[in-house]
């Protein structure tokens, strides 16, 4: 997707390059023939015209119709969105997938998880949103959070229902409902529940089980079909849902559009805080940049689950890394992440340089010591023989 996006910039420079170069190249020409069209070289001027005339005249290019979608809520929450202490994730009380150093996620910032695949990081969402248990420490939710849960598989859609029957099932802000002009998304807080000071700690049962405590205000929406159809099916279409797409049923639809259809419905439940697994997983590069437009101009919180760097690129202020069963936290985005471990790995490298050369050259002294050592008993040893023949 990276690589998409740096060759279309380097075309729609080079395309950009050639107009302006055929524009200078016309004003040049029409400027020679006005000046000589009845003088002495009347003749080259009017064959200039005729080149000039059957020259292909470019179009300038534009830049691709940006979508006029954004989100934003008014549902504010605490500062701090998520705090951990002491936590250990996994299904198995004897084996963890991974431990946590204490986290903090202040409201605003984006949190991308990064790790190899089966290292826990889904289980780490679902052990934030109550859906797993911890096998050790806590996690606390902040004051006056709204979950919106997208997860890796879309269980959250009804594989019997058509996509437009999706929107219409979840209840949007007021907003959205009188909005007469371009599509905007102002999220109303009093649309939907909220979760409030959450906090899920290990509990051990009986037969030495652990469950998570049961919380309330899931966020699902109370499902009033109060969007006007109309509208339904603009909003469905500025995630590509078009004309009689809108009538598919959701088990019908490629993974790219179930993807496109869980980020429309993400969109309108009035979140604050965002968990997202994995969220460009079969999206077409249309499909991403909405995604992009649409992440970057939320004004809530975001902790994501991506191997996608040029999102994490894009969006992340904080990196936090699974590594050896532990999860790391590093400052800034993916490229402030690779240079803080290019400093670390180069330091790391340079202290083993060292302490092999310290290493070696203890192995030497020891080498000469003990061949001095051998030296000296050799001598020893001959002085000894030629004191014994003497003797005899």
């Amino acid at each position: 997707y990276s690589r998409y996006l740096t060759l279309r910039s380097e075309r729609m420079e080079r395309r950009l390059a050639e107009y302006e170069a055929q524009q200078k190249y016309i004003e040049k020409t029409e400027a020679f023939i006005r000046r000589y069209k009845a003088g002495q070289r009347a003749r080259e001027a009017r064959g200039r015209q005729k080149k000039l005339d059957r020259l292909p005249r470019l179009e300038r290019p534009r830049e691709a119709k940006k979508i006029s979608l954004s989100i934003k809520t008014d549902l504010r929450g605490g500062d701090l969105v998520l705090v951990t202490e002491d936590l250990a994730i996994g299904y198995q009380p004897d084996v963890s997938l991974f431990t946590c150093p204490d986290l903090y996620l202040r409201r605003g910032e984006r949190a991308a998880i990064l790790g190899p695949n089966g290292s826990g990081k889904t289980t780490f969402l679902k052990t934030v949103i109550g859906e797993v248990s911890p096998l050790a420490g806590l996690v606390q939710i902040g004051h006056n959070l709204k979950f919106g849960y997208l997860a890796q598989a879309h269980e959250g859609l009804d594989k019997e229902k058509t996509v437009l029957d999706e929107i219409l099932g979840v209840r949007p802000s007021a907003a959205l409902r009188r909005a007469p002009g371009p599509l905007a998304l102002v999220l109303d807080p009093l649309s939907l529940g909220t979760v409030l000071d959450r906090t899920v700690q290990c509990q051990r049962t009986k037969g030495d089980k652990y469950r998570a405590p049961g919380t309330k205000g899931s966020g699902q929406g109370s499902g009033h079909r109060d969007l006007p159809l109309e509208k339904a099916r603009s909003f469905l279409g500025r995630f590509l849902f078009s004309g009689d797409d809108v009538f598919k049923l959701v088990g019908d639809l490629s993974g790219g559009e179930r993807s496109r259809l869980a980020l429309a419905k993400l969109t309108l439940e009035g979140a604050n805080f965002l968990l997202l697994d994995e969220p460009t997983n079969h999206l077409d590069i249309a499909s991403r940049e909405i995604l992009e437009e649409v992440l970057a101009d939320f004004n809530g919180t975001i902790l994501l689950v991506s191997h996608d760097r040029y999102l994490i690129n894009a969006l992340a202020t904080q990196v936090w890394v699974v590594e050896d069963g532990e999860l790391r936290v590093y400052g800034g985005n993916y490229s402030d992440y690779e240079e803080q471990r290019r400093r670390t790995e180069g330091k790391e490298g340079k202290r083993k340089e060292e302490e092999g050369k310290k290493r070696r050259k203890e192995e030497v002294i020891v080498s000469r010591t003990a061949f001095d050592k051998i030296l000296n008993l050799s001598g020893e040893l001959s002085r000894t023989a030629e004191l014994e023949k003497d003797i005899a």
